[in-house]
């Protein structure tokens, strides 16, 4: 399982802060780290981490992840749907007068 944060609203340093602390954590596992898609935050993804899903959340939380996602994401497990999802940009559901 890959390990993936969503950092808003913090300073490029205090990230860079994070990530060392995930390597030491992670040293031989690939670490990606982008600039979030309203770039106000970072997203982060340690693949291949082999951590549980309840490891996950433990480490989301010690990193502090997205609240609302760690919410979700213990919602969509219950459901057996898809955990841990970073989207690279925002999606607008915007209601159309198209007719189908």
């Amino acid at each position: 399982m890959r390990l993936t944060l969503d950092w808003d609203n913090i300073s490029l340093n205090k990230a860079l802060k994070r990530l060392k602390k995930l390597k030491k954590l992670f040293p031989d596992k690939q670490i990606v780290f982008n600039i979030s898609s309203k770039k106000k935050g970072f997203h982060v993804i340690v693949f291949d981490a082999k951590i549980s899903f309840e490891k996950s959340i433990e480490l989301r939380k010690k990193f502090s992840d997205d609240p609302k996602r760690i919410k979700k994401d213990l919602e969509r497990k219950k459901n057996k749907l898809p955990c841990n999802v970073l989207f690279d940009k925002k999606i607008s559901l915007k209601r159309t007068k198209n007719k189908y």
